[in-house]
């Protein structure tokens, strides 16, 4: 039996697809801590937020009162708990990820102090800093 080089071309394509591994079946998502997190504690304490801030050297860039510096300002932070997390966990801009030793209670406490400083007032309504302040 005579055969021709195309149809041998053929047949070893054919087997070859007909030996390769079958590709793995998917997978449920593997969980990380990046994308999972314990059960999100129901109350958090500001004074234990502020010792995990200095603890986790937060300060270094956002400043001892989280007034900001290098990093961002984080008084009047308005967003959610699950996105202050996030962030931390997974930043997009020049800060580095953190937050893979803060644990849940942690998180917590740190966004209810930050969200406990009283902002800055208006400039306007302090005294010596008026036009006509003597």
């Amino acid at each position: 039996m005579k055969y021709s080089r195309g149809s041998s071309l053929f047949a070893a394509a054919f087997l070859g697809l007909a030996l390769a591994p079958s590709p793995a079946p998917a997978r449920p998502r593997q969980t990380t801590p990046n994308t999972v997190r314990a059960a999100t504690p129901t109350s958090g304490n500001a004074q234990n937020g502020r010792k995990a801030f200095i603890a986790h050297t937060c300060y270094t860039c956002h400043g001892y009162e989280a007034e900001g510096g290098v990093g961002l300002r984080l008084v009047g932070y308005s967003n959610t708990l699950d996105s202050f997390i996030a962030y931390v966990r997974q930043p997009k801009g020049v800060m580095p990820p953190s937050g893979a030793k803060i644990t849940a209670q942690e998180f917590l406490d740190i966004y209810t102090w930050v969200r406990s400083i009283a902002p800055s007032p208006d400039a306007k309504t302090i005294d010596l800093l008026k036009p006509d302040a003597k």
